[in-house]
């Protein structure tokens, strides 16, 4: 069921209702199988559309302190009844939801209780011995939920003259990337290409659609 729930959001709602294109994304040989899943996964990574950015192996208590983009695709390995883990028979997918109070929350249908939020430590669960019955096994963010931006500046000169022709640059503090914003057009605009989402804290007036320029 949870397979089936994914699909849903991933293959139908949000290529009918929400209009984002999904037509990219190699839908799972069987749509309800989380080892399928985990195949497609593979060629979406291969194909461009999406990136593996959290891997790890069976029984691997999940840690992860960088940021996660909300859609991104979960899938963890479930316990079986002969002690081992395995996608197939055991296997869960979800999607992240979000960060909060220090937990890590995703969307899934858990069995008869339908759609859900629930935090992955919860997921994880556990047995009598303290091991969790399930494990994050990889993560991956798609393509097509990053969501993008842009600066805009608006220059006039001190006596109030609109500033054309002038190029400023905008510089990423963590990672030294720069974006070109300029030339200004006669009426001092200038825009800048599609850049990452985020908080602006820059002081530049982007709608809050740029991340630490």
């Amino acid at each position: 069921m949870c397979a089936s729930y994914v699909s849903y959001v991933l293959f139908n709602y949000l290529p009918n209702v929400a209009g984002i294109d999904m037509s990219s994304v190699k839908v799972p040989d069987d749509p309800a199988s989380v080892g399928y899943y985990a195949e497609a996964a593979k060629h979406w990574v291969s194909d461009g559309v999406a990136t593996e950015i959290y891997s790890a192996d069976y029984g691997t208590h999940f840690e992860y302190d960088e940021e996660i983009p909300i859609g991104s695709v979960i899938i963890m390995a479930g316990k079986t009844d002969s002690g081992n883990y395995s996608l197939w028979t055991a296997g869960h997918v979800c999607l992240y939801a979000g960060f909060y109070n220090g937990k890590h929350y995703v969307t899934h249908v858990g069995n008869s209780r339908g759609p859900e939020i629930n935090c992955i430590e919860y997921l994880e669960g556990g047995d009598a011995s303290g091991k969790s019955s399930r494990y994050v096994v990889s993560i991956y963010s798609l393509e097509n939920f990053k969501q993008r931006g842009a600066i805009e500046v608006n220059k006039s000169t001190e006596d109030g003259k609109k500033l054309s022709g002038a190029v400023f640059v905008a510089t990423n503090d963590d990672t030294g990337e720069q974006f070109k914003i300029g030339p200004t057009n006669s009426k001092g605009y200038a825009k800048t290409g599609d850049m990452p989402y985020g908080d602006c804290n820059d002081g530049i007036n982007s709608e809050q659609n740029c991340r630490k320029w």
